[in-house]
């Protein structure tokens, strides 16, 4: 009668519990190089036992022994038959988890949607967004393309306030900035000059860089009233004759 031999098969997908494990043994479960992982802090209901309970998805398919052998040999594996939000929600359960990597679902990646809007407004190219992000980011490139566009006018908004905050004052514009502290919320300070080009759109881009300050330009009152999130200092440039413009702070 020939011998019966028991066939392990092999999985990308696990399931594992570590009992009374160590901090190294922890350590080097989150090290594990996988394409995802998530493992969860628990204390036994009963005993009050420490464990690790967790879920791996593995870059490629493997046996029990040779799961053992690089992952972790104490622990109790079985191939995962459930998904993976399911197991991603078992093993957060008590709240202490660790996760890193990006969840394959049916044998798809997930798109990392926030490392790919980072990458669009990086300037990375199209082929190489779809070789990392795969066919996530065909799928969300629409919303992916808006946040990066939103990202780099942040950036750029970024710089130029930087900018503007090394700006070095004039003696008027010091001066305006003093007779501010001073003055109560019910005051209204007006800057007139009969000529352009002395600094007065610089000085309320300085005010907006450094100070809580927001400048509103000419617009609906409701556009305006939208615009106003209880800043300090409110700016508002206008033009008369041509020449004289107006600053107004309140």
């Amino acid at each position: 009668m020939a011998e019966r031999r028991i066939v392990e098969v092999a999985s990308k997908n696990w399931f594992f519990t570590i009992n009374n494990y160590s901090e190294q043994e922890y350590k080097d479960v989150r090290d594990y190089d996988c394409g995802y992982l998530v493992v969860g802090e628990e204390i036994g209901a009963e005993q009050a036992t420490p464990h690790l309970q967790g879920y791996v998805q593995l870059h490629k398919k493997m046996r029990l022994t040779t799961l053992k052998k690089e992952f972790n040999a104490r622990g109790h594996n079985s191939i995962d038959k459930g998904s993976a939000r399911d197991n991603y929600i078992y093993c957060i359960k008590e709240g202490r988890f660790f996760e890193k990597g990006v969840q394959q679902v049916n044998g798809v990646s997930k798109c990392d949607l926030v490392a790919a809007c980072n990458d669009v407004a990086a300037g990375m190219s199209n082929e190489d967004l779809l070789e990392k992000h795969g066919s996530g980011y065909v799928m969300h490139k629409r919303k992916i393309c808006e946040m990066a566009g939103e990202l780099k006018a942040d950036g750029i908004k970024k710089r130029r306030m930087a900018k503007n905050a090394e700006q070095v004052l004039r003696p008027w514009q010091r001066e305006v900035l003093e007779k501010l502290e001073d003055q109560n919320d019910r005051q209204i300070l007006f800057v007139m000059d009969p000529v352009s080009g002395n600094g007065k759109t610089t000085l309320a881009c300085f005010m907006m860089s450094t100070m809580d300050a927001i400048r509103f330009k000419n617009g609906k009152s409701n556009d305006l009233k939208y615009m106003y999130k209880g800043q300090k200092y409110l700016l508002s440039l206008t033009f008369v004759a041509a020449a004289v413009n107006i600053l107004i702070m309140k």
